[in-house]
């Protein structure tokens, strides 16, 4: 992952991932100054998917995995289904756990459409365990 442009903690950071760039809120420079472009070492990104609009994908051969920007810091993405315990999805460039649970019909290889409030550029799990 490669930090393109951040104004700083708490505000717009544009980041890519394997040739997709997503806008994120910046929860990762100190306080005193944006962080510089370039590879994130030790980061990872935070996904708050709106639970309620989140669905099966209908037709999966319709949608390719992936995120769409709606507006601000909104997506819709589609990913598919890795596991339900914890509920982890795959959206192509990306694999992220979701904070929700999997409901009952969800299971592995299922397409879903996710409803993203936002996505935060956080230190990774491994190095907030050690800070």
């Amino acid at each position: 992952m490669r930090l393109i442009h951040t104004q700083g903690r708490g505000l717009e950071a544009e980041v890519e991932i394997e040739g997709e760039r997503l806008r994120v809120l910046d929860a990762l420079s100190p306080v005193e100054e944006p962080r510089a472009p370039g590879d994130l070492e030790g980061a990872s990104l935070e996904v708050e998917a709106i639970e309620a609009l989140t669905q099966l994908v209908a037709d999966p051969g319709a949608q390719a995995l992936g995120f769409e920007p709606e507006r601000g810091w909104r997506y819709r993405a589609t990913g598919e289904i890795v596991s339900t315990e914890p509920l982890v999805v795959d959206f192509g460039v990306l694999r992220l756990e979701l904070a929700m649970g999997a409901r009952e019909a969800w299971k592995p290889g299922d397409r879903l459409a996710v409803a993203i409030d936002r996505i935060r550029l956080v230190k990774s799990a491994r190095q907030k365990a050690g800070a």
